[in-house]
């Protein structure tokens, strides 16, 4: 018998992969407009599931590390067939449009992250980036606590 050979899923098919789902995130074409009915539909499912439950649904976009600098801005639209309808905040300003008539609290990430937030070599947040994620659900958490205390009146 043939011993068993290791899976054939290389970093090279990852990457291409990966490149044709980001030319969707940044560019209106009718995939991206798939995409972004089937987060309506998931975002409004999650409200109607956590509010049964007695809870709030928070949604927060977590960007791609070339979404953070010039250079990869500039990479990320070579990736996209038509360059004209790039927009390196397309995923933010859909899902913030979606959020804003479900609403639903949104957090963009990338008003948080920066390129150190990442490993080095990496995609994956390094401890500083974890801090950081947390500080903006933790100020979101603040914000949502004191709306929801009763106003204090003056006493007399």
């Amino acid at each position: 018998s043939n011993p068993p050979r290791p899976c054939r899923y290389s970093s090279e098919r990852q990457v291409s992969a990966h490149r044709e789902m980001l030319t969707h995130t940044y560019t209106s074409t009718f995939i991206s407009q798939r995409a972004y009915s089937a987060c309506d539909f998931l975002i409004e499912q999650g409200k109607h599931i956590c509010s049964r439950a007695g809870a709030r649904l928070v949604v927060m976009t977590i960007p791609d590390i070339l979404e953070l600098s010039p250079e990869g801005i500039k990479r990320l639209s070579s990736y996209c067939a038509d360059s004209t309808s790039f927009d390196p905040d397309m995923a933010d300003k859909k899902i913030d449009q979606i959020c804003a008539r479900l609403e639903v609290p949104f957090i963009p990430a990338k008003s948080y992250l920066a390129l150190a937030d990442y490993n080095r070599g990496d995609r994956h947040w390094n401890a500083r980036g974890h801090r950081r994620v947390g500080q903006a659900l933790s100020e979101l958490y603040d914000v949502e606590v004191s709306l929801a205390q009763p106003p204090q009146t003056a006493q007399r």
